[in-house]
């Protein structure tokens, strides 16, 4: 009966090791699997990680281009403003160029018409009363006050006795 009892308790304890091992197996299969579950996340991760990285270089990329062309877009703009200012200064020189030429030919008309409607005037008082141009730096009197290399801007409206009077002559190519 000892011995009954002596095998049955060896008995249960190879039953109890044998559960032991089977618990341990299993736990080993457990872990193994989460382990490669684990590791195929971390791959999978990985490969995320890397794809989001290529992309945040190929987008700085393009913030880089584009900020490249931005400058460079403002830049002409700038050269355009300033085209602009200048195209309207040239207008508003030339408006006022046409005003005063406008304003030369009505006063010459005026004159012509005077002139034509008095019969008693000789060529000499013709000439002390009509206006003409001289520049700053020329030795002839002009009709217009741009004539050839003369800066309009600082041509003087004088009358033509006067000017002859200084010394001036009249321009071969406007009188």
């Amino acid at each position: 009966m000892y011995k009954k009892i002596e095998r049955m308790k060896n008995h249960r304890l190879q039953i109890i090791l044998i559960l032991a091992l089977l618990f341990s197996i299993g736990l080993s299969f457990y872990f193994h699997a989460n382990a490669v579950n684990a590791e195929e996340k971390y791959n999978t991760l990985s490969k995320k990680y890397e794809s989001l990285s290529d992309s945040s270089e190929s987008y700085e990329s393009q913030i880089q281009t584009l900020t490249e062309e931005n400058k460079k877009l403002s830049a002409q703009a700038e050269d355009l403003t300033a085209e602009k200012d200048s195209l309207s200064k040239q207008i508003s020189d030339l408006e006022n160029k046409n005003n005063l030429l406008t304003e030369q030919i009505n006063s010459d008309s005026s004159e012509a018409e005077i002139s034509s409607n008095d019969n008693s005037s000789d060529n000499q008082s013709e000439s002390a009363t009509s206006s003409v141009w001289i520049s700053a730096t020329g030795h002839k009197y002009h009709r217009i006050p741009d004539c050839g290399n003369m800066n309009p801007n600082k041509a003087t409206k004088i009358s033509k006795s006067s000017a002859e009077a200084q010394g001036y002559t009249a321009c071969h190519n406007c009188f």
